[in-house]
């Protein structure tokens, strides 16, 4: 079996960025206070995940009941590489009197106080005299920061930016710390709401925790399944429609943490530990343009057992939402969250794209191959 082997470019490696903190100036450096009058009446997160990264808009309601004052606001997003860890290089450059302009996976950041765009500055969290446990023990982090006039009563915050790098096939997670929020006065976040906009993905959610008791509450506003597990643990596929969870007086314990299935994980709860999902013949299927690839697509579909063949031929049916009429391959894609049968759907009426026509037609011909010999 022959796996190509070059290197792959995806979205979403591991990445976690901040609600908003602040920081007092002490000779040039940023150190993190908690805020004892100014709280965070309002946040709405809104997470879309598009083919060029997740896209990030925030909106925040701050109250002031004080005179007008200058703060400084930021929030710290981890290393560039797409490990958990920095790399050498990382370190040594967050070490160097080189400042960073920007994070290389960030695009498009912008920050709008009170409906004005501000400037920003970025650093190397280890540059700035930010003191936190995890932060300095990786290295190599980033902070976004600026100036905030707070005028007394309601303040407007809003973030908007789009993370992506560079990550292997299995690495598609989207951590977003929401435990800061706590570092505001009264400790909350007094109106508390989280939109997901991932259509066709299949999403494991590890759900922040409210006040040490409880796990937020998912509402799916669409067409989907979603499950509740242990531990607070929350799997979910949209068809369409978005997932909205809403709280006030949220006190997060824990912080968001969403990791996206893989293309070639898709089959899992049929074919896991066969030896179709570990012989390399779905990441081919699944990762590599067919057309371009069609030699080896052959190679590797003639190495399958008819049963193979025909499990691949009736997913791309599945994925459509076919309602099978056999129930033992209806009950087998019951496995699938992404399955969902559509009595309505005619198997005529079923439209491919270009790659999974030609990726059937594929199948189909080893298949007749097979029939005919």
């Amino acid at each position: 079996m022959k796996i190509l082997s070059l290197v792959f470019i995806l979205i979403l490696p591991f990445f976690a960025a901040a609600n908003d903190g602040m920081f007092m100036s002490e000779g040039g450096q940023l150190i993190p206070i908690k805020e004892t009058s100014i709280e965070m009446r309002k946040e709405i997160l809104y997470l879309k995940y598009t083919p060029n990264g997740i896209e990030v808009s925030v909106f925040f309601e701050f109250f002031n009941p004080d005179d007008a004052r200058d703060e400084i606001v930021g929030f710290v997003s981890p290393p560039n590489s797409e490990l958990v860890y920095p790399t050498d290089e990382e370190r040594e450059a967050a070490e160097s009197n080189i400042k960073p302009t920007k994070h290389p996976y960030i695009e498009d950041f912008m920050v709008m106080v009170n409906e004005k765009l501000l400037p920003y500055q970025v650093n190397y969290v280890a540059k700035t005299g930010f003191h936190n446990d995890f932060f300095d023990a990786r290295g190599g982090d980033y902070i976004y920061y600026f100036d905030v006039h707070f005028e007394p009563g309601l303040n407007i915050i809003r973030h908007h930016y789009i993370f992506k790098g560079n990550s292997s096939l299995n690495d598609k997670n989207f951590p977003y710390r929401l435990t800061t929020g706590k570092m505001w006065a009264k400790g909350v976040i007094g109106d508390f709401t989280l939109i997901i906009d991932a259509p066709n993905e299949a999403i494991t959610i590890h759900n922040p925790k409210h006040n040490g008791k409880s796990y937020l509450p998912w509402i799916m506003q669409g067409i989907g399944n979603y499950k509740l597990e242990k531990d607070g643990i929350t799997k979910i596929y949209l068809k369409s429609g978005i997932m909205t969870c809403h709280e006030v007086n949220f006190e997060p314990q824990s912080d968001l943490y969403l990791y996206f299935e893989p293309k070639h994980y898709s089959l899992l709860p049929i074919t896991s530990g066969t030896e179709l999902f570990q012989s390399g013949v779905l990441l081919n299927m699944f990762y590599f343009n067919p057309i371009e690839n069609k030699d080896l697509l052959i190679s590797d579909f003639e190495s399958l057992s008819d049963d193979e063949i025909q499990l691949l031929i009736n997913y791309f049916y599945a994925r459509k939402g076919y309602d099978f009429k056999t129930e033992s391959i209806k009950k087998d894609f019951m496995k699938c969250i992404w399955y969902i049968p559509n009595p309505n759907l005619k198997m005529e009426d079923i439209k491919f794209s270009d790659q999974e026509q030609f990726l059937m037609d594929l199948l189909q011909a080893e298949r007749g191959k097979r029939k005919n010999q």
